[in-house]
């Protein structure tokens, strides 16, 4: 082989290299591997959070107004039916890619909207990261990884 001005040569048993361009070629696979395992320990994230009433980073939501508690409701916000929590759900795209569906009601928690009624500005209670990925993400994205990774090698 011969690259501009320096040559390349390979001595010894060739079939090796047909091996490290096999693997090679698996690593392509590893963020499509990783990205169903990712996405459902981001959904169990999700619902871990809907139970203990926090944002991704732990911090608690936003409390409950009086007036909300005494129509019945009960904390944590966001959860007494059940159903945005059970509808919020992280899934695997085609090829690589993690997609998370939030129902629409909670589009307007997470930055926060202004009550229509009252006219009061009503303060976020985000469920999605808006200041990078927490920690808890960091790391199940991480373990997830290397999983497929070594499963790839």
């Amino acid at each position: 082989m011969h690259w501009g001005a320096r040559e390349m040569s390979f001595s010894g048993d060739i079939t090796k290299l047909d091996n490290i361009a096999r693997s090679l070629k698996s690593m392509v696979t590893i963020p499509s591997r990783a990205a169903t395992p990712i996405a459902e320990g981001i959904t169990k994230l999700l619902q871990k959070e809907f139970r203990a009433g926090t944002n991704p980073y732990g911090q608690a939501w936003r409390s409950l107004a009086k007036a909300t508690i005494d129509k019945g409701r009960h904390p944590p916000p966001l959860t007494d039916t059940g159903d945005a929590r059970d509808a919020t759900r992280a899934y695997a795209e085609q090829g690589a890619g993690i997609a998370i569906f939030l129902p629409s009601p909670l589009t307007f928690h997470q930055t926060g909207y202004r009550n229509a009624r009252t006219g009061r500005n009503v303060g976020p209670r985000a469920v999605l990261p808006n200041k990078g990925l927490p920690a808890s993400w960091k790391l199940l994205i991480d373990k997830e990884v290397r999983a497929a990774f070594k499963a790839a090698a």
